[in-house]
């Protein structure tokens, strides 16, 4: 047995599926605290750029979460958030991939901007 078992696998898979998720998390939450609530435009900017992602994500079974290696008891809740955050843009998801490499290739995590 190498390394030290921890939930079904060592603990540096756990470390990274931890950092993994945490990053994520830190995604969801970031798209959503940084819409502008005040501002009609930017509502309703950011509502249809949500739907439209959902529904491509509903249509297709893509989720962020999945593709990470999490497996969801509910799977459409993956798609619904993985929506929040395609529905921020690509420069978003660029940055969001490149902090889930850097923890895959141990190095320290960056702020989701």
């Amino acid at each position: 047995m190498t390394g030290v078992q921890m939930f079904g696998g060592n603990i540096g898979t756990f470390v990274l599926q931890f950092t993994i998720l945490s990053i994520l998390i830190e995604a969801v939450v970031n798209a959503i605290i940084k819409v502008d609530w005040k501002n009609k435009a930017v509502i309703l900017s950011t509502i249809t750029a949500y739907i439209i992602s959902t529904i491509v994500l509903l249509n297709t079974k893509m989720g962020i979460f999945e593709a990470v290696g999490f497996n969801w008891a509910v799977p459409w809740l993956d798609w619904l958030l993985t929506g929040i955050v395609l529905s921020r843009g690509s420069n978003y998801v660029h940055d969001i991939l490149s902090a889930i490499q850097g923890a895959q290739n141990g190095q320290n995590a960056k702020t989701i901007k």
